[in-house]
């Protein structure tokens, strides 16, 4: 009966003992698996801000130069000694307007592409 129960003792703390190394194991693992996790997804995040930035930078720069373009193609469809006065003021009107809109336009976008990453790099962080 001796041997009997000390067998079982001896089972019973290996039990206990691969439990232990089981949940501290599980736990390392655990832990190892968000590091790595918000890791990565920071660095996705931030190429993916980064990307976009990129996307609507090019996007601008897309319309304005077509914008232009429009605006030479007109020009050459429309001699300036034919043009009336007052469609030359239109003219140079509309090409101030232009730069004003596309100007702002920039600031505006770039003010809110700061605050959009600002928040969302915030909540990356948590």
């Amino acid at each position: 009966m001796g041997l009997f129960k000390t067998l079982r003792d001896a089972a019973e703390e290996d039990l206990e003992q691969g439990v232990k190394l089981g949940r501290k194991y599980g736990k390392i693992g655990a832990k190892r698996g968000y590091e790595l996790g918000k890791k990565y997804g920071k660095i996705g995040f931030e190429k993916g801000v980064e990307l976009g930035k990129k996307g609507f930078e090019k996007g601008v720069d897309i319309s304005v130069e077509q914008g232009l373009a429009w605006q030479k193609r007109r020009k050459a469809q429309l001699p300036k000694k034919t043009l009336a006065k007052s469609s030359q003021k239109t003219l140079k009107t509309s090409k101030k307007i232009l730069k004003k809109t596309t100007k702002k336009a920039l600031k505006k976008s770039k003010k809110i592409l700061k605050k959009t990453t600002k928040k969302a790099l915030k909540k990356s962080k948590r």
